[in-house]
């Protein structure tokens, strides 16, 4: 389980001051509130994991949070642009 927690603390929320403000407002709210909401979850899988050690809540709780992640970038892509 400390891998798993070690794991998730590192998609979960940025610390405050890591991604710009002028970023974060220019992202589409719909966005937003599915990245937090994921990044939420990934910080409670690992506080979970830390104190239950409950393999099969874990696994629970990352097969609905893949769900955002496959929403996510399903709908959410940056593509390159390249200049001629």
């Amino acid at each position: 389980m400390k891998t798993v927690v070690d794991a998730t603390r590192i998609s979960g929320m940025p610390p405050p001051g890591q991604v710009p403000d002028a970023l974060v407002g220019k992202l589409p709210l719909s966005f937003k509130t599915l990245g937090f909401d994921t990044h939420k979850r990934f910080n409670q899988l690992a506080l979970d994991a830390g104190q239950l050690g409950d393999k099969d809540h874990t696994l629970e709780q990352l097969g609905e949070l893949m769900n955002n992640c496959i929403a996510c970038h399903a709908q959410y892509r940056l593509e390159a642009v390249t200049s001629e």
